[in-house]
């Protein structure tokens, strides 16, 4: 991703303990047109 542009990443919440504004370790699972989407590791 380009963290001067946009720096987040898309992470499904099922069965995740993530709030919004969480830090966490993802590893990239898609990556779509202007997006990347990825799960916790």
């Amino acid at each position: 991703d380009s963290p001067e542009v946009d720096n987040e990443v898309l992470i499904p919440t099922e069965g995740n303990y993530l709030r919004i504004g969480d830090f966490a370790q993802v590893r990239i699972t898609e990556a779509r047109e202007h997006e990347l989407v990825g799960e916790v590791v």
